[in-house]
């Protein structure tokens, strides 16, 4: 696949194939590297690079990194989605390690859910 989009489905398929661990993070990192600031993947992506992130090679584990702060930096509503797929995989500490940052507690999770909440309503 030569778009982001071919290669996180391909990924899915692997995943669906029961390919290696390591089959699955090198397409996902190939979506990666084909568009790492296309939003639309982000969330999707990462939480596939969560649950397959020991099986990324030493040379992709930086652009895994580099990912998690970009989805971290850019707006509330990403770090929001970012810290519920990371809890939804069990890998806040890796996102923690990552940023640079603690993980954010319960209250604070609930209020960045609040915000988003508030932010998405209809006027």
């Amino acid at each position: 696949p030569t778009q982001t989009f071919g290669w996180l489905k391909l990924a899915e398929v692997r995943i669906a194939q029961e390919a290696s661990g390591r089959d699955v993070a090198a397409a996902l990192m190939h979506s990666v590297d084909v568009a790492p600031n296309m939003r639309p993947t982000w969330i999707p992506r990462v939480g596939l690079l969560l649950r397959y992130w020991q099986d990324l090679d030493a040379d992709e584990l930086p652009s895994f990194v580099a990912q998690l702060r970009t989805i971290w930096s850019a707006t509330p509503a990403f770090r929001s989605q970012l810290v519920e797929t990371a809890i939804g995989e069990d890998k806040m500490e890796v996102v923690a390690a990552a940023v640079g940052e603690p993980p954010p507690t319960a209250e604070a999770l609930k209020e960045m859910q609040t915000r988003q909440a508030t932010r998405m309503r209809p006027r």
